[in-house]
């Protein structure tokens, strides 16, 4: 028995909820089901969890059942029928019921195997709601913000819908917008007062049927304040990069080797404190990449468009006459490489501090002569502050990643527990953020708020869908489909026990 507990289950369009009302059709099922029939029950959330293994005791199905709980995420419905289905392995042909809402599936089958019965939850309902949002310091004005957002009407009427939006708690704007029936539509916040902190979209519609998903009529973020940088330069770089960083904002260069917090050099550096070391064009071994001497006129291959570091660039004319050769110690990812794969731009932690090391020396490449410079330097900052790394805010059942050391950093949930996380390659890890609300992430004496809001479009839109299916769709008024299945195949079984039982005894007497 497979229940969905994705994010629309938790709608109200159908009284209580549809995951509660799913969990009645669970309990008729498991009611329903011939003494000695095994069962096991399984959730559909951020992939499939058993809520109860393998067995024919009734009560210990329904109070697995009754624990059972909707996550704020989206959840992946026709893997969770394959899974499902293939679970034993061993070829088994027993029926698959499935309670879901069907939100999500789009227009592919969701299953072609005959085995599974798909009973409905909810209706077939109208929302409005928030599917995305983010908050960017303005490039006009340093001191203030712009929010962007997107609103959708699933209704089949056209709605008017109200906007506020709230920078840490004191409102900066309310508008109201039309929106035809199916309609979604960007809503840009060009001059919010504040250049960090908490901002908050709320959204409102009474023109309509009442809501029936309140949880995506708001999204909240944080956004951090820019920390000061210090930067050490060597005097050996020349003066390319002394220049491009002095026009950055808030960063600093220090003369101090000790105090800096990003150090930019060509010379292996002893044990240091900074949060990274920017080693450009080093002659010899340095912070465990082995020197391999030198190639000529690399070509650009492989990079990584999407990292931080490489964010807005346009490597692919890039001319350079030499390169070092490197080879990568084990915690380290090459993201720029050229056509012989050698790496041009290389980063990793190695357990102490992050390490980036450029092959080429900007002397010897036209970098300093493009966009991409300023660019690259800027995006290193701004990953050595965090900025890139830290979300202002993740959707329900996404995984954060966040740069730093073990025990150094710990997350809360919204019930301030402390959520286990992983420690791997100076990065740590968390489990799927199923829960909505604020978390806290906490970094040694500092602390930070980290929203997690509602999972994505596709779960708001609880317009009724075709299930696409070889197997049975149940009527919404049929109930204790479990009964009348798996007792068909007991009846079967029955009298086909009974036929042998005859035609053995018929045997027997003709024999006599």
């Amino acid at each position: 028995i497979l229940l969905d507990g994705s994010a629309s289950m938790k709608a109200i369009d159908v009284s209580p909820s549809r995951f509660l009302r799913a969990k009645n059709k669970v309990r008729d099922i498991i009611k329903g089901l011939p003494e000695g029939t095994e069962a096991r029950l399984l959730l559909v959330t951020k992939g499939v969890s058993t809520l109860c293994g393998l067995t024919k005791e009734r009560q210990l199905l329904l109070a697995a059942l009754e624990k059972a709980a909707a996550a704020d995420c989206v959840s992946d419905l026709r893997e969770a029928v394959d899974f499902a289905l293939n679970l034993d392995g061993s070829g088994r042909s027993y029926p698959l019921f499935f309670v879901t809402d069907g939100a999500a599936l789009g227009k592919e089958p969701l299953s072609d195997s005959e085995r599974l019965t798909v009973l409905l939850v909810g209706k077939d309902c109208g929302n409005v709601a928030i599917t995305q949002m983010n908050v960017r310091r303005s490039l006009i004005e340093g001191s203030r913000c712009q929010a962007f957002a997107r609103i959708a009407n699933f209704s089949p009427i056209k709605r008017s819908i109200d906007l506020t939006m709230t920078g840490r708690d004191i409102v900066v704007d309310n508008r109201t917008l039309e929106l035809e029936p199916g309609e979604s539509r960007q809503v840009i916040f060009s001059n919010l007062l504040f250049p960090h902190g908490k901002f908050a979209l709320k959204i409102s519609s009474h023109d309509g049927p009442a809501d029936p998903l309140p949880q995506d009529n708001e999204m909240t973020l944080y956004l951090a304040p820019i920390k000061d940088l210090l930067v050490f330069v060597d005097s050996d770089l020349g003066p390319f990069f002394l220049r491009a960083l002095q026009a950055l904002p808030h960063v600093t260069l220090a003369n101090d080797i000790d105090k800096a917090q990003l150090i930019v050099t060509n010379k292996e550096v002893s044990a240091t404190n900074a949060r990274c070391i920017f080693f450009v064009s080093p002659k010899g071994d340095c912070a465990g990449f082995k020197f391999r001497g030198l190639v000529s006129n690399p070509q650009i291959g492989l990079w990584q468009r999407n990292h931080p570091i490489l964010n807005g660039l346009s490597l692919d004319t890039l001319f350079i006459t030499e390169a070092s050769q490197f080879l990568l110690p084990p915690w380290a990812l090459a993201i720029v490489e050229c056509t012989r794969g050698r790496p041009l731009l290389a980063l990793g932690h190695n357990g102490n501090n992050h390490i980036i090391v450029q092959s080429f020396s900007p002397i010897k490449s036209d970098l300093p002569l493009t966009a991409d410079f300023p660019l690259l330097l800027a995006n290193i900052v701004a990953f050595v502050r965090q900025e890139s790394e830290a979300p202002a805010r993740l959707n329900g059942g996404q995984m954060l990643s966040y740069p730093a050391a073990k025990d150094k950093v710990r997350l809360f949930s919204p019930q301030e527990k402390e959520m286990n996380c992983r420690f791997f390659g100076g990065r740590l890890r968390s489990e799927p953020l199923l829960t909505m609300g604020q978390y806290r992430l906490v970094e040694e004496k500092e602390e930070r708020p980290l929203y997690v809001s509602f999972p994505a479009k596709e779960e708001s839109d609880l317009r009724r869908k075709v299930i696409n299916t070889k197997g049975k769709v149940a009527k919404p008024t049929e109930r204790h489909q479990g009964r009348v299945n798996v007792s068909w195949l007991f009846t079967v079984l029955a009298l086909f026990l009974a036929l042998i039982e005859y035609a053995l005894w018929s045997r027997g007497r003709a024999v006599r």
